[in-house]
C-alpha cells in the first residue's frame, strides 16, 4: 500500500517577531482532527544577514482560503448550493468542536483563516481551521474588549457582539 504524501507550507518571520507563529505550536494538541490544519514542526535558521528566522511547517492548502473560494464564486457569479454551505458548515463546526474539546478557543475565525483543500467530495472541498496565533486556553479569563489598545483578539469585523 502506497502512503500518500502531504505537501507542506512554511510560514517564516524574524525570530524577534515570531510570538504569534510560536503560539501555533498549540496545533500539536489538536492533532488527529481532519478539520484542523496539520502541524509538522518548527525550526530556526540564520539568513544571509545573520538574522534568526523562525519557521513553522504546516499542511499546504492548494485551494487557498474560504475567503478565496467566496471571492471566486462572486467573480464567476456562481452561488454556493445549500448542500455545499451545509457541508462546509458541518466541517467547520466539527473543527471548532475539536478545538473546544481540547481546551482551546480560536479567537479569530474568519474566512481567511479557513483553508480549502482540493481533495473534493462530490465537487465540494474539504475545509480546515488554521491560524491559531491568537488562540487562548480555556480559563485564561481574557475577553474581546474594544477601546483598549492591544486587548483585541481577532478581527473586529468577525468579533461576536
Amino acid at each position: 500500500m502506497e502512503k500518500a504524501q502531504t505537501e507542506m507550507k512554511v510560514k517564516c518571520t524574524d525570530n524577534n517577531r515570531s510570538s504569534s507563529l510560536q503560539k501555533e505550536k498549540i496545533l500539536t494538541t489538536l492533532k488527529g482532527c481532519p478539520y484542523v490544519v496539520q502541524f509538522f514542526g518548527t525550526d530556526i535558521n540564520i539568513d544571509n544577514d545573520n538574522i534568526p528566522i523562525y519557521n513553522l511547517f504546516l499542511e499546504y492548502a492548494s485551494g487557498g482560503s474560504l475567503q478565496d473560494l467566496i471571492n471566486n464564486s462572486k467573480r464567476r457569479m456562481i452561488q454556493m448550493s445549500e448542500l455545499e454551505v451545509g457541508f462546509y458548515t458541518y466541517q467547520l463546526l466539527k473543527g471548532i468542536q475539536h478545538v473546544h474539546k481540547e481546551g482551546w478557543v480560536h479567537c479569530d475565525i474568519k474566512p481567511a483563516n479557513i483553508l480549502v483543500f482540493n481533495n473534493e467530495h462530490g465537487g465540494m472541498h474539504k475545509l480546515k481551521l488554521a491560524d491559531f496565533g491568537l488562540s487562548l486556553k480555556v480559563g485564561d479569563r481574557k475577553t474581546y474588549m474594544t477601546g483598549i489598545p492591544l486587548s483585541n483578539r481577532g478581527t473586529l469585523l468577525y468579533a461576536p457582539p
